[in-house]
């Protein structure tokens, strides 16, 4: 159950309306998900996280990142489940197949295993996004000069960026249980939900939560002691960038 109700837009003072009219017509959709949980602190704040959020996904309209569709919602699926988010796997993965992840990829990173249908490119986006999240959240040379040499500087600061909204995106809709409503879920295509094992705030055995790693090559060269959440497989999954 969540931990925040949605704000009517009748209850807020006077001046602050136009922010959540603004959420809205930015959108194209009611208030939902992370913009509750900054409508419960500032409407100017749900305001601004919604105009970013338009940058890294335009809802139809001419996409203003310069990064691919695909690069941007593979990136939301391997932060999804590096940060066990439901609702943000929710949201993002049927764009992701739609922009040509495919589905035997996504069904592997959500349960853990050895991802497979990956290009180069997708090999190496999974190395970067798993080496920021994971232990020292520090990118190796080689896969920074990879990342580089395949980006380019504007690019790569976009992938960087991307990864820190989803992960800005993520982590209040995990701290206050947000949860997708029927309606939402009915507006989408059938998918299956991202697994997450266990509550830390409620589990009695106070047994560590850890990062599920997406790819494992220069992780295990490395030595971090990575492992996997919930239902996932043990296994470090073994990707090099081309």
């Amino acid at each position: 159950m969540a931990r925040l109700s949605a704000i009517e837009r009748d209850v807020l003072p006077e001046e602050q309306r136009r922010f959540f009219d603004a959420v809205r017509w930015i959108r194209r959709r009611p208030v939902s998900g992370p913009f509750i949980v900054a409508m419960n602190s500032s409407p100017e704040l749900a305001a601004r996280i919604a105009h970013l959020g338009h940058y890294f996904h335009a809802r139809g309209q001419a996409d203003e990142s310069i990064l691919l569709m695909r690069v941007r919602s593979f990136v939301s699926v391997i932060g999804s489940r590096a940060l066990d988010a439901p609702y943000e796997w929710a949201a993002w993965i049927n764009w992701a197949l739609e922009a040509g992840v495919p589905q035997e990829t996504v069904d592997d990173v959500r349960e853990g295993r050895t991802p497979r249908g990956l290009t180069a490119e997708d090999r190496l986006v999974a190395d970067f996004c798993t080496q920021l999240f994971s232990a020292d959240h520090r990118v190796r040379d080689a896969t920074f000069d990879a990342a580089l040499a395949r980006f380019g500087v504007q690019g790569l600061v976009e992938l960087v960026v991307t990864i820190g909204y989803f992960a800005m995106i993520a982590l209040p809709l995990n701290a206050f249980e947000m949860e997708m409503s029927a309606e939402q879920k009915s507006q989408r295509k059938p998918f299956a939900p991202l697994p997450v094992g266990g509550r830390p705030w409620t589990e009695a055995d106070g047994a560590e939560r850890s990062l599920p790693p997406i790819s494992g090559s220069e992780l295990m060269s490395r030595g971090l002691p990575v492992r996997l959440a919930g239902r996932c497989s043990a296994a470090l999954l073994e990707l090099r960038p081309a």
